[in-house]
């Protein structure tokens, strides 16, 4: 359930056959009220993203399933039979690990990055794929070396103060250690409608919906 914006990458669809709907926000804050009731079933600890995605933290669960797999499992068959919605989850030891599984089988998919599985899915991962990096980021990664997540040990700490400043060097160390503590993380997302197009392009300039 994303929303959609008015974009100019529709594929071959004429401009005559393309329909711009305002999005409906009082539906969207009421499922996402339900969802996140669904959520609350299973841990107290749910951290929202935006009003269709949030993080949750199961190390402890509130049900007695045994397994953060399981917990996830659960959560998408009751948003599929209690409000007719797929959704999307990831399971991993932390929320950068769970983000990373929660689109890796997009659309109605479940993806788990066991703990001992983590070298094998990361290393090989293009560093564009790591959550907040983007394409300038990426940009200056690739000056110095750096394509793949297997690149970036070899990358010293004063190289990427040079080049992106002490402040973001640091924080990211303070990132990377607030994530070392063992936990069970979900990252759950309820898809879209099914058969809805998903293409977005985020403008500098407000488009008017419905326009004639």
């Amino acid at each position: 359930m994303r929303f959609l914006r008015a974009n100019d990458h529709l594929g071959d669809r004429s401009k005559s056959s393309r329909i711009f709907a305002p999005p409906d926000f009082t539906r969207y804050r009421a499922v996402s009220r339900l969802t996140r009731d669904i959520f609350k079933r299973h841990t107290d600890l749910v951290e929202p993203l935006s009003l269709d995605e949030a993080y949750l933290d199961v190390t402890e669960n509130k049900t007695g399933l045994p397994t953060a797999t399981r917990v996830a499992s659960t959560i998408r068959e009751q948003i599929r039979q209690e409000l007719n919605l797929t959704a999307s989850a990831g399971v991993a030891a932390n929320k950068v690990f769970a983000r990373l599984a929660s689109n890796w089988r997009k659309p109605d998919g479940l993806f788990v990055i066991q703990p001992e599985e983590v070298d094998s899915f990361l290393l090989p991962l293009l560093v564009g794929r790591l959550t907040g990096v983007g394409n300038v980021t990426g940009e200056r990664l690739e000056k110095l070396g750096v394509t793949t997540v297997r690149e970036l040990p070899d990358l010293h700490l004063e190289a990427l103060e040079n080049d992106r400043g002490e402040r973001g060097a640091h924080g990211a160390e303070r990132r990377r250690l607030r994530e070392s503590s063992p936990s069970a993380r979900i990252r759950c997302s309820v898809d879209h409608y099914e058969g809805g197009l998903n293409n977005e392009h985020l403008y500098s300039y407000d488009i008017p919906w419905m326009r004639g």
